[in-house]
């Protein structure tokens, strides 16, 4: 499909060119032909007007010119002059100075005056000829007067020119050809790499939502099998549809949300908001989940220990606004969630904590583990769609592989940064970013630039 595309763009961009090159070159021509026509037109008629004047009036006293009884001494007055020709009314040559030449010019009466290029072929040459009507003193023919310049070297330089024009636009051609080719991927380098993204997400989504759907139509069919059977005995499966109901509206939330992101309609709805607060809730809801596994979950610093080292009201209350910031809590809460679901997910014994940090332009979370860790290799892929780590990541706990995909770009979308640190087989920790204020959308750049430091700052922790 794209290959097609790229072709029409480069034919496209061929034919602009062809065009543009056409009717360029077709001016350059005609202005160089214009202005070194019109300087031999000029030197004809500023010869041949005040020579007509002199044969005028002496053919009107009924003598033959004298500037053609010596065609030498004619010859030698008007050296710029190839030939010239007297013609009676019906256009018959009375003399010239050279025979040779005119023998072989064409006449046609056209008016007073009159330009024309013509090609002699006994000479094999061009001349430029100027032709004007000789009249008596009652305005009848009473001959022509014809003056010719030579213009070879006009059309050797023109004929040259169009040579040029011609390998010039030969060689644009073969130029624009394969700079087109080239260009056209280079811009059709997106759509293609979004294109490539859409089917993958199509095809990932696709199985992801399989394996949910299979397992709900086991259990119907389980179900279906056993209907005499009381309730009791197929609870096992009922409850099997209502987790496997659940994962799949989980994912086509996840999905839902990853759509919206792509469509640049997924904005943060931020108010003012106490982040340790929010961790706290975050940390409570996440205990029974690490304690079912033996982990030990930790959270630095506790809202036990702010109280207990500001024991006066006030004291507190400064203590705690250290920690506001502007953001959506709802979204803010789905990173945090994701986050410590992970950790716990994949930490098989030791420990999970998560720590806040107030800087001077932003908030820092971070969330680490002693789990498995992640491959160097595999790291820079984290944050993409559908990926998981390798099967001893992966093959211990089940997962579409969204979730870090979705906290990226909540945490994106909030101005800030999601990054992380690893090493396999001893944890990992996932740093999240933020600055205190929301800015509108066409600042966050500038939001960005003041969390960058904290960043840097955030890897080294």
């Amino acid at each position: 499909m794209f290959q097609t595309i790229r072709i029409r763009l480069t034919a496209m961009l061929v034919l602009l060119y062809l065009i543009l090159y056409l009717v360029s070159s077709t001016v350059i021509y005609a202005l160089t032909s214009q202005l070194s026509i019109g300087n031999l037109d000029a030197i004809l008629k500023e010869t041949a007007d005040p020579l007509a004047a002199q044969i005028s009036a002496t053919l009107d006293h009924g003598y033959f010119p004298e500037q053609f009884v010596s065609l030498t001494k004619t010859a030698a007055m008007y050296p710029k002059v190839t030939a010239l020709v007297l013609r009676d009314a019906t256009g018959g040559i009375l003399a010239s100075t050279n025979p040779k030449i005119t023998k072989g010019f064409s006449f046609v009466a056209r008016g007073s005056v009159s330009y024309t290029s013509q090609f002699n072929s006994i000479t094999d040459s061009y001349f430029r000829v100027y032709t004007i009507r000789l009249t008596t003193l009652y305005h009848q023919t009473s001959g022509y007067l014809q003056i010719a310049l030579d213009m070879n070297s006009i059309q050797a330089a023109l004929s040259a020119l169009r040579r040029v024009l011609f390998l010039v636009g030969a060689a644009g051609l073969f130029l624009a050809s394969v700079s087109g080719f080239i260009m056209s991927r280079i811009f059709l380098r997106p759509a293609v790499r979004s294109f490539d993204q859409q089917q993958r997400f199509v095809a990932d989504a696709s199985h992801e939502l399989r394996t949910p759907i299979a397992t709900l139509q086991l259990h119907l069919e389980m179900i279906k099998a056993r209907q005499d059977e009381p309730v009791s005995h197929r609870r096992p499966w009922i409850d099997g549809m209502e987790r496997e109901v659940e994962r799949l509206t989980r994912l086509t939330d996840h999905l839902l949300l990853l759509a919206r992101a792509d469509a640049k309609r997924v904005t943060a709805q931020p108010m003012k908001l106490n982040v340790l607060e929010l961790v706290d809730e975050v940390w409570n809801a996440s205990l029974l989940a690490a304690s079912a596994k033996g982990l030990s979950l930790e959270m630095k610093p506790t809202l036990d220990e702010i109280y207990d080292a500001h024991l006066d009201g006030d004291d507190v209350a400064k203590a705690m606004s250290a920690y506001q910031i502007q953001a959506d809590p709802e979204r803010l809460e789905q990173v945090l969630t994701i986050l410590l679901d992970n950790a716990i997910k994949y930490t098989a014994c030791g420990s999970v904590r998560i720590s806040i940090e107030r800087e001077r332009h932003g908030m820092i979370i971070a969330v680490s583990d002693t789990g498995i860790g992640i491959r160097k290799e595999q790291q820079p892929f984290v944050f993409d769609r559908f990926f998981r780590a390798d099967q001893a990541r992966s093959g211990s706990a089940s997962g579409a592989g969204l979730g870090l995909s979705i906290a990226h770009e909540i945490v994106r979308e909030h101005g800030g940064r999601l990054t992380m640190k690893s090493e396999h087989g001893v944890g990992t920790t996932f740093y999240v970013i933020l600055p205190l204020t929301q800015r509108v959308k066409n600042r966050r750049k500038e939001s960005l630039r003041q969390v960058i430091e904290l960043n840097q700052r955030g890897r080294s922790l």
